[in-house]
């Protein structure tokens, strides 16, 4: 009987989804970076997650869409619910201090709820600088190569 209650304790706790909820058609995530002295003309670089369809952005403003896998976006809100993200608050002496100043935008709109966060990039976050590496690398975007003009 004991083996039993371990095989149903165990299916019950694979079976068991994140608190931040599992992927879905509304989950949007997306990490932007912008600022800094970057030359004229330069956009923000990042990608935009709406679903499985994401959609990266170069500097120059190409901009290419690609599918991911639903694990993979599980993945992503998996990394989010590591730092606890949707709790983020305002991040106080890490603001962004000057127009020019380098600084990421992190957003994310998850069946357990929705938060941004803008913080300079010259600040030392560990956990949102690493959030950042993940998502980036996670999306995808990390080794994108946009299309040349």
């Amino acid at each position: 009987m004991n083996r039993y209650l371990v095989l149903v304790g165990w299916l019950v706790g694979c079976s068991s989804s994140s608190d931040y909820g599992r992927p879905t058609d509304q989950t949007e995530i997306s990490v932007i970076e912008d600022g800094g002295f970057a030359p004229e003309g330069q956009r923000p670089t990042g990608f935009h997650l709406v679903g499985t369809t994401a959609t990266y952005t170069s500097v120059d403003g190409a901009t290419e869409s690609v599918q991911l896998r639903s694990d993979v976006v599980a993945d992503m809100i998996a990394e989010l619910e590591d730092v606890e993200f949707l709790n983020i608050g305002d991040l106080s002496g890490c603001k962004i201090v000057g127009a020019d100043a380098p600084f990421a935008t992190i957003t994310a709109d998850l069946s357990a709820g929705s938060n941004e966060v803008q913080y300079d990039l010259n600040c030392d976050l560990k956990d949102v600088s690493q959030l950042v590496t993940r998502l980036f690398n996670l999306s995808g975007f990390s080794t994108w190569t946009p299309p040349s003009s």
